[in-house]
């Protein structure tokens, strides 16, 4: 995702048309933000560390095939960790 956004092979419509459809997961997102424990930080700020770690979840889980299941589960206890309730 991160290549994609420094892109300079993607257009700003292009950009648009890929996040056409999101709103709704955006919306839980910025809904799960703001009740966790990221909530006094800036709404994109957060949204973007929990992706930040859920990519390199991902990431990971491809490097390392044999302990996907590993990675995933460490990835998943992270995220809420960092996004649960105060």
């Amino acid at each position: 995702m991160m290549q994609l956004t420094v892109s300079e092979r993607i257009t700003d419509q292009t950009r648009q048309e890929g996040q056409s459809g999101f709103e709704d997961a955006t919306e839980a997102m910025q809904q799960f933000v703001a009740r966790g424990k990221l909530s006094d930080l800036p709404p994109a700020f957060a949204s973007d560390l929990l992706l930040a770690m859920a990519e390199t979840t991902m990431a990971s889980m491809v490097a390392n095939p044999a302990k996907a299941d590993h990675y995933r589960s460490a990835g998943f206890e992270a995220f809420w960790s960092a996004a649960a309730k105060k």
